[in-house]
Parts: structure tokens; C-alpha cells; sequence
């Protein structure tokens, strides 16, 4: 696990996928694309 915040120029190949459930009622992202999102 990750403790510490990604520095400015670090790499993020050590950085491990993260999957987001979100339980709201508005789109958080209204400019974006290139994320799965599935509203009910």
C-alpha cells in the first residue's frame, strides 16, 4: 500500500489500479470521457 502522495516527476508504473464506487446524484465528471461511469 501507498502512504505517501505521487511527487512531480515521479513514475506511476508502481502505482496499482483503483476501481471507484461512487453513490451520488450528479455527474462528478460532466468533461470526461475516458472513464467507465454507469448511472442508474
Amino acid at each position: 500500500m501507498r502512504l505517501k502522495p505521487t511527487l512531480e516527476g515521479e513514475r506511476y508504473e508502481g502505482l496499482k489500479e483503483v476501481i471507484f464506487i461512487a453513490v451520488i446524484d450528479f455527474v462528478m465528471f460532466p468533461d470526461k470521457s475516458d472513464y467507465r461511469s454507469t448511472q442508474y
